[in-house]
């Protein structure tokens, strides 16, 4: 499943870049009927519902050393908690988001917002840090 979503991924990136006319790639928003036609606008506005922020928590024990000691005094530590923000792509409509892998890697908590501003708790269901990929689900997404 993994390697079908790099492949792809690599096939439309390359595939794009070849099909562009030259003056596609000089200017920035197409301004003729025919250069829209090469424009990624209209695919960008299809998709863009299905791209969702992902926030993860993340707990640590931390424990510091004095840096020097003082005799009866205990060394402070304690837990750090450490938020972090990626995105994904919702590809299936029961909930099934791809991400990468160091988004959600370690993570105690993974919350996804969707494009309408909708919240799930998701979980992870595989991962692959060769790829840096990750398959997340989300339930009540409908």
């Amino acid at each position: 499943m993994i390697r079908r979503v790099i492949l792809a991924a690599v096939l439309m990136g390359c595939g794009a870049a070849t099909v562009l006319p030259p003056a596609a790639h000089a200017q920035g928003l197409p301004s003729s009927r025919t250069e829209l036609a090469y424009s990624y606008a209209p695919l960008v506005k299809k998709v863009s519902p299905a791209v969702v922020n992902i926030y993860t928590t993340t707990t640590a024990r931390v424990q510091r050393r004095l840096p020097f000691p003082f005799p009866g005094m205990p060394q402070q530590g304690g837990d750090r908690v450490q938020n972090s923000l990626g995105s994904g792509v919702l590809v299936r409509p029961d909930g099934l988001i791809v991400t990468n892998a160091h988004v959600v890697k370690g993570a105690d908590e993974i919350r996804v917002v969707l494009a309408d501003r909708r919240e799930f708790e998701a979980k992870l269901i595989t991962q692959d840090e060769r790829y840096d990929l990750a398959l997340l689900r989300i339930e009540g997404a409908e």
